[in-house]
């Protein structure tokens, strides 16, 4: 429920849950992690229990299929410990599993059978089996029968349009599932380089941004939250500064607009007295004042934050991070950058970031110079 407006957000009612819980932890898990949204269909998850059945289960099979137990006793034995620690909240697994895993599988512990509903529905799926020199790809049948687990997965982009454009179908695969994704933009040639016969480079900060907007518009696994990013980039790639200061940049835009914002919501407020109780001249421009187009009368507050940060700012979905390759002390000496095809593009001195400049304080979104937004690692 909306603490301010009274408002109901989420409801799924009759639900079964661990009484030792407290609400917190029932509302996330119930909002986030069960299945189905139409209560008396088929794929409708009202207890707690049927989270518990899906992980523990799944695995227990999986294991059993593959070898993982000696004995039956074994396998039943490990079930049952991984139904403890989820209940006892010893243990949790990530998000991906709470997601996906079970559903393909549940027919086994009498659980209504989903694999026809799912066939042919949805992304297309492969799967990877076999020894680590004879692996073998192949299609199934639904993304829910060898599901999405994994929590993050390494991309890697080349330098040309085409690369580009598959990375956004990469991510969004990733996305679509309930994971994340880390990149390194180092391989994208900068702003300041040359395109064949067609003037400069947009940057990889161009390109980052409207994969982060991508991001933001797919809710990972179909849930609630927004997608992750984690983007890293080489201290010795040419724009690395603004690399560094593009999710600040984009704090100071959040802060014109909220002012602006505001002083015209105040305006309004005093131009409605005025035309009641003022003078003639203070009616003529309240008038003028209330004619002003104005989206929303109400100041700002945090129910604000998913218009601002969620639908107008970039880079709202990545962390950033700046990766000091090849750094000794401060030194910062020329580096080249691996491309995905293995070659390596031999630096030039456009490629070099002043090390001097390089360690100075970054200002945080707050304008101090702690808890930057951008990580610096090793």
């Amino acid at each position: 429920m909306d603490w301010k407006t009274g408002k109901t957000i989420y409801e799924r009612l009759g639900l079964e849950a661990p009484a030792h819980w407290d609400d917190n932890a029932v509302k996330i898990t119930a909002d986030k992690y069960l299945f189905g949204s139409e209560p008396g269909s088929l794929e409708y998850e009202d207890s707690f229990r049927n989270i518990y059945d899906r992980i523990s289960n799944t695995y227990t099979v999986w294991g059993w299929e593959e070898g993982y137990f000696a004995t039956l006793e074994d396998a039943e034995i490990f079930n049952e410990e991984i139904k403890a620690m989820l209940v006892q909240q010893i243990w949790a697994p990530n998000s991906p599993v709470w997601f996906n895993i079970g559903h393909w599988e549940q027919w086994r512990w009498g659980r209504p059978d989903l694999r026809e509903n799912y066939t042919g529905h949805g992304n297309k799926a492969y799967h990877t089996k076999g020894t680590k020199n004879n692996l073998k790809t192949f299609m199934v049948q639904s993304t829910y029968e060898y599901p999405q687990c994994s929590a993050c997965f390494l991309t890697e982009v080349g330098d040309s349009m085409e690369d580009i454009l598959d990375h956004l179908t990469t991510e969004g695969r990733i996305f679509a599932s309930g994971s994340g994704v880390g990149i390194n933009l180092s391989t994208l040639r900068s702003s300041k380089e040359p395109i064949s016969g067609k003037g400069r480079s947009s940057g990889p900060i161009s390109f980052d941004r409207g994969w982060d907007r991508m991001a933001g518009a797919i809710k990972s696994g179909g849930k609630t939250r927004r997608a992750a990013r984690m983007v890293l980039m080489f201290s010795d790639h040419p724009d690395i500064f603004e690399f560094i200061n593009t999710k600040n940049r984009q704090e100071d835009i959040a802060k014109v607009i909220l002012r602006e914002h505001n002083v015209h919501v105040e305006l309004k407020q005093i131009a409605e007295t005025k035309l009641v109780a003022g003078t003639p001249a203070e009616k003529a421009a309240a008038r003028v004042i209330l004619s002003l187009p104005l989206a929303t009368r109400n100041s700002f507050d945090p129910h604000m934050d998913a218009l601002l940060y969620g639908e107008t700012l970039s880079h709202q979905n990545a962390n950033h991070s700046v990766s000091l390759k090849g750094i000794s002390g401060r030194r910062s000496p020329i580096t080249a950058i691996p491309t995905r095809a293995g070659s390596r593009i031999r630096p030039t001195s456009n490629r070099r970031s002043a090390p001097r400049n390089f360690w100075k304080p970054w200002p945080s979104p707050s304008g101090t110079t702690g808890n930057p937004a951008c990580t610096i690692t090793t």
